[in-house]
């Protein structure tokens, strides 16, 4: 999203001792994408900006909130998760900018008019995002593996809950209590990507994985809303 040539209600500039919004939106136009991070971009009038996707189904998600911006904090933000977004979803900001007194960060005083510009005195409104095109399975991808616990219905599992043995290379032996029969096993690598998801019918499983993954490998039990992970390096 651009100053120069998605803003709906341009040109960028503030009126000295005014509030103004604008509003900017571009549609992806010819494939599907995989969205990974979002980098919202003012200068120091900005006081707020939003940014979400609007699904050619109506269907709002929205990608960030900064209510109180900080010129000196802004930096890339990354979903835990990749977002996937089709064809004809429109990208939508919402920027507020405060050109008065009452706006401590304003660089001039008494407020004057600022306008689209390079120096940190004038201001920008730009919107950068992080994707790929879409391929298949980019939505099992988890970016962020702390994602994995992040729920106060997941914990890390003790010995009995969850057993593992190692019977040779990527090879295990999963034993699993009573309570989570006919719940669903999933194995991710350190980079979030899944490399098995099997409904549990017995309570010792023998999984093959893949021979080239080594590294940390995070076993996950799910049933009920409930979850329970375990983590293992394989060399």
């Amino acid at each position: 999203l651009n100053h120069s040539f998605s803003l709906l209600n341009g040109p960028l500039f503030i009126p000295a001792n005014t509030i103004k919004t604008f509003n900017a939106a571009y549609t992806i136009p010819n494939q599907k994408i995989t969205l990974l991070g979002v980098a919202p971009h003012m200068h120091l009038i900005g006081k707020s900006i939003e940014v979400y996707a609007e699904k050619p189904s109506k269907e709002v998600q929205n990608l960030i909130r900064i209510t109180d911006w900080n010129f000196h904090w802004q930096g890339s933000y990354y979903f835990p998760k990749p977002v996937i977004l089709t064809q004809g979803t429109k990208l939508v900001s919402k920027a507020i900018y405060d050109n008065t007194n009452n706006n401590p960060n304003n660089p001039n005083s008494p407020p004057k008019l600022v306008s689209l510009g390079e120096k940190t005195t004038d201001e920008m409104m730009l919107v950068y995002f992080t994707y790929l095109v879409y391929q298949n399975g980019d939505e099992n991808i988890v970016i962020d593996s702390s994602a994995l616990l992040d729920t106060k219905n997941i914990s890390v599992s003790n010995l009995n809950e969850l057993k593992l043995t190692r019977k040779g290379i990527n090879q295990f032996t999963v034993e699993i209590e009573d309570k989570w029969l006919d719940g669903i096993l999933n194995v991710y690598n350190v980079d979030g990507k899944s490399m098995l998801r099997r409904k549990i019918n017995n309570n010792i499983t023998e999984l093959t994985l893949s021979n080239n993954i080594t590294g940390i490998v995070f076993f996950q039990l799910e049933k009920n809303n409930q979850t329970i992970i375990k983590k293992v390096f394989v060399d």
